[in-house]
């Protein structure tokens, strides 16, 4: 009788050991909310407004399995301001929100912004965006904000035209002089050519 109290108690005993270890080292569950506004950033709807984000959250996941992420959006980019400065007033605001251009400065300096320059030494993404993209998020050298969409604007350049002008492109730290002496010799209105245009038909 006395060894089956004492398995009983045995039993008992590795059941607590067994739950106390289960609760210390079980993966804590936790939350994520983003703040979004919705449409594009250049006032056009689109159709893939969420494809990005849905593509993000999903490899997330897979390596955060315990993470339940929350999307606040539906909010215009209009009404986008207003509603993360009520959401930052009541300290309500989501742990990752798109920052209003205007707004982040202010943001920064207001202590708004968390700086990314400990993560990003400690990682590889700083090297997948372009260098002056990556500079409209530092405020006094702290890196406080990540390019989300990007609209970059090139110069393509007609090598034949040039060619037939004998001119060449110069190297990658030609000035806007350069430049100016390269449209003057190219520039022919009698003709409808120019040295430089923005359209593109």
């Amino acid at each position: 009788m006395k060894r089956k109290k004492w398995g009983y108690w045995i039993l008992i005993g590795l059941l607590v050991i067994a739950f106390l270890t289960y609760q210390r080292w079980r993966p804590e569950r936790q939350e994520l909310t983003l703040g979004l506004s919705t449409g594009s950033p250049w006032g056009v709807p689109s159709a893939n407004s969420y494809k990005m984000l849905n593509y993000l959250i999903h490899h997330f996941k897979q390596s955060h399995p315990n993470v339940t992420i929350h999307v606040e959006s539906g909010i215009t980019k209009s009404d986008y301001g207003n509603w993360l400065a009520n959401k930052l007033l009541f300290r309500e605001e989501p742990d990752l929100y798109l920052v209003p251009e205007s707004d982040f400065n202010t943001l920064a300096a207001d202590g708004a912004l968390q700086s990314l320059n400990a993560r990003l030494a400690a990682s590889r993404t700083k090297s997948r965006f372009y260098p002056a993209a990556l500079a409209a998020g530092q405020y006094h050298g702290e890196q406080y904000a990540l390019p989300y969409e990007q609209n970059p604007t090139f110069m393509l350049v007609n090598l034949d035209l040039l060619k037939r002008r004998g001119l060449r492109v110069p190297g990658a730290n030609w000035t806007p002089s350069q430049f100016q002496k390269i449209i003057s010799k190219i520039t022919r209105p009698s003709h409808q050519i120019y040295g430089v245009t923005a359209r593109y038909d």
